[in-house]
């Protein structure tokens, strides 16, 4: 082609050939020195019925001299499962000069090579003046509802100076979108608290006892707008002052990362257990129940129903049942522990190792249960066979077990506490 001129501030390029026309491109520009080398743009030659394609023939270099280093642009990718392939973009950073060879390989994490991505692994050469190439790798997809799964992929080379300090793998994480509707009611149920922390939450011990004071109708949770009070909601509401002011003390959870509001917490939940089994056990000795099934009973029920509602909750706010089993096991184990560990602790101090404490009907007792708790698991275990799941599913099938589950505490308490009134012959057992 033709040498640019320059004239009245603007710098023109033309492009001829034998076989095409001249095509130019005017840009705007101050005036040059002669002697200064001008980039300038050139144009291709338009074919019929096509979109002009301009090439860039001088592109200024990146900020910095020297052969740069390679990374990763992003650290962690997300992709659907159904994407086909992930494209992941290495940069150039620091300088383009000369060459730089790196290579890259995958490694399984939760995402297992063949089953959830393909393998691969390879060299990515970028060539001068180069800063920014794309690798590609492929994702299976499937059918079947599963949990999200990662993998990773790395850069080396043989000089370490070739790679950035940063950025040198990144994870994929691959969604299920076979479990789409699971994510959907997560995003909900993360909204939704989201919104009850941003409405419920306080920092003061005043907002606290005001909000407890106060009668309110609660929160739509789909506009976030006050609901107006009912009947009901103030009948509960009276019922309910008592203990909203009593909890209301309790620090914010704002405050020092909650740790002093879940130490006061387990106050109040310590001292009202240990009011409502002495109120059992009046109400068992007035009625003649003996302490055994008092304990079974009333006592119980008394200690374990919030641990149930707690775990409702959990179970209904959470993908999984892992936050209300752990919060049922939690709970039995700081019963036992606590509740029995420390009276023996503190009577064997007193008594100087000298503390019995009866068997009674202990033994009868853990026989019952074991076996009750055997047909429990087996129950759980055929759920997650039939269903997929030990809680939710159909509402016939979770009735039925729930009913079931009732029906195997209601025969411990019976045979526990015939065997505790002598109406079955007592167990011999040995002594150790």
């Amino acid at each position: 082609g033709k040498p640019a001129a320059t004239g009245a501030g603007y710098a023109v390029s033309e492009h001829s050939d034998a076989d095409t026309p001249a095509v130019g491109v005017h840009t705007r520009a101050p005036p040059v020195d002669a002697s200064r080398q001008q980039h300038v743009a050139q144009v291709a030659p338009e074919p019929a019925d096509s979109v002009p394609v301009v090439h860039a023939r001088d592109v200024p270099p990146p900020p910095g001299s020297g052969p740069g280093a390679i990374q990763f642009e992003e650290s962690a990718v997300m992709c659907e499962e159904a994407i086909g392939k992930v494209k992941l973009a290495l940069v150039r950073t620091g300088g383009a000069d000369g060459t730089l060879t790196v290579k890259y390989a995958t490694r399984d994490g939760t995402a297992v090579a063949g089953v959830d991505y393909v393998a691969c692994s390879g060299l990515v050469t970028f060539a001068p003046g180069e800063i920014r190439k794309e690798i590609a790798i492929e994702i299976v997809d499937d059918d079947q509802p599963e949990p999200d799964t990662t993998f990773v992929v790395e850069l080396s080379a043989e000089s370490s100076i070739v790679l950035a300090s940063r950025n040198r793998s990144c994870s994929i994480t691959i969604l299920d979108d076979d479990s789409w509707q699971e994510r959907m009611l997560r995003l909900q149920t993360q909204l939704r608290n989201a919104l009850a922390h941003t409405l419920y939450s306080s920092t003061t011990w005043s907002d606290r006892l005001r909000d407890a004071i106060e009668l309110s109708g609660g929160v739509d949770e789909e506009t976030g707008e006050e609901i107006p009070p009912t009947t009901f909601d103030a009948v509960m509401h009276a019922l309910s002052l008592f203990w909203k002011v009593q909890f209301a003390l309790v620090p914010p959870e704002t405050w020092l990362m909650g740790w002093p509001a879940f130490v006061v917490s387990l106050g109040f939940v310590g001292l009202w257990t240990a009011v409502v089994g002495e109120i059992a056990s009046l109400f068992g000795c007035i009625v003649g129940l003996g302490d055994f099934v008092t304990a079974l009973t009333l006592v119980a029920l008394g200690t374990s129903l919030p641990d149930t509602f707690a775990s409702k909750i959990a179970a209904e706010n959470e993908p999984t049942a892992d936050s209300s089993i752990t919060n049922v096991t939690g709970s039995n184990s700081v019963n036992v522990f606590l509740g029995l560990g420390i009276p023996w602790i503190i009577g064997s101090l007193y008594y100087r190792g000298n503390y019995v404490v009866p068997a009674g009907s202990l033994a009868f007792s853990i026989i019952v249960y074991s076996a009750l708790a055997f047909l429990a698991i087996c129950t759980l275990t055929a759920r997650r066979i039939l269903t997929g799941a030990e809680l939710g599913g159909g509402r016939m099938g979770a009735r039925v077990t729930s009913a079931f589950l009732t029906t195997l505490w209601l025969i411990y308490i019976l045979l526990s506490s015939l065997y505790d009134k002598k109406q079955i012959p007592e167990l011999q057992v040995q002594p150790s």
